[in-house]
């Protein structure tokens, strides 16, 4: 790419994610610190030598696709490779949030090292039908990534990328406060819990394969569309001027989002037995851990509405 070119590309990234601000702090703070490298040019060099190897990102993503194929009880997969502009957007995001921060990778990140500490250049996602089938699925992941016996997982540490199948760092899962239980099967089973703050659940893994990492989400299906909407309407919150509304909105459908996955796990139950279900002329006899199942539905669908009714309540018709 011709120098007039770039700056013509680089322009129209930073003004359309609104990163001016963020960019002339990164320069005073560089300067400060006698770096010789500027995050324009950084993100110049990692934009050129993204083209040369994204053809072999691709050739990754198709061969960990191949490996997960046999998988059980996946409802839904997908896949993709970072787009150039998604990546130079987040090593500007990342460079600014850990520059002062010693203990993150991200510290010093630029365009000699950006793959060895990306770990989302490729990307899976592992949608389930139900989180329930969560645990069987963990297991088989850890047969085709297994552990590396010989080496001391940390935190955050990642093991060096390289051609074997296996995790590059320790899996780790996100759940809600009040799920005690959920979060103890997480570490049971090896995995970091971490709490979320903003309604997300997931198992994240970072392996690597083919000398690349690459992150595996397994998350439930009724949480893929509270994710495909916090991230598009609600995360970009400088792109849009009714943020406020929107994360009202977000609030609502991730309680309706639990609700139809609480939903879902109780349909499963019933139809395994576990909650004993009977006709009883027009009523239906179930046990105590059933009713209560029912009686959660009931409360969650009462503060979805409360919630609604609240935002109803704020809104004025717009006078033409």
């Amino acid at each position: 790419m011709q120098k007039s070119e770039w700056d013509t590309y680089w322009n129209e990234i930073i003004n359309s994610n609104k990163l001016n601000k963020t960019i002339e702090m990164l320069d005073q703070i560089d300067e400060e610190k006698n770096r010789l490298k500027r995050t324009k040019d950084i993100c110049k060099n990692i934009f050129d030598n993204y083209q040369a190897i994204e053809s072999s990102l691709k050739e990754v993503e198709e061969k960990t696709i191949i490996l997960l194929k046999d998988i059980d009880n996946i409802y839904l997969q997908s896949s993709r490779v970072k787009t150039v502009d998604s990546l130079i957007v987040k090593v500007i995001n990342r460079r600014y949030k850990y520059i002062n921060s010693k203990k993150s990778r991200y510290n010093q990140i630029d365009d000699d090292n950006y793959v060895d500490i990306i770990t989302d250049l490729v990307g899976i996602r592992l949608i389930i039908a139900h989180m329930g089938d969560w645990k069987d699925i963990h297991e088989q992941l850890m047969i085709i990534f297994p552990m590396n016996k010989d080496y001391q997982y940390n935190d955050d540490d990642l093991i060096e990328r390289n051609e074997a199948a296996m995790q590059a760092l320790l899996p780790h899962a996100y759940y809600l406060d009040g799920e005690k239980e959920i979060e103890d099967m997480y570490v049971e089973n090896g995995i970091t819990a971490k709490l979320s703050n903003e309604g997300y659940r997931s198992i994240h893994y970072t392996v690597t394969f083919q000398n690349y990492y690459i992150e595996i989400q397994l998350r439930p299906l009724f949480m893929e569309q509270w994710c495909m909407c916090s991230h598009n309407y609600v995360y970009k919150k400088e792109a849009n001027s009714n943020h406020v509304f929107l994360e009202n909105m977000s609030r609502t459908l991730e309680n309706m989002t639990d609700m139809s996955g609480e939903i879902g796990d109780l349909m499963k139950a019933v139809y395994e037995g576990e909650y004993y279900v009977k006709a009883n002329g027009n009523a239906f006899l179930m046990n105590e851990n059933g009713i209560k199942c029912v009686d959660k539905l009931i409360e969650m669908c009462n503060n979805s509405m409360k919630e609604l009714q609240t935002l109803k309540n704020r809104i004025e018709l717009e006078e033409k």
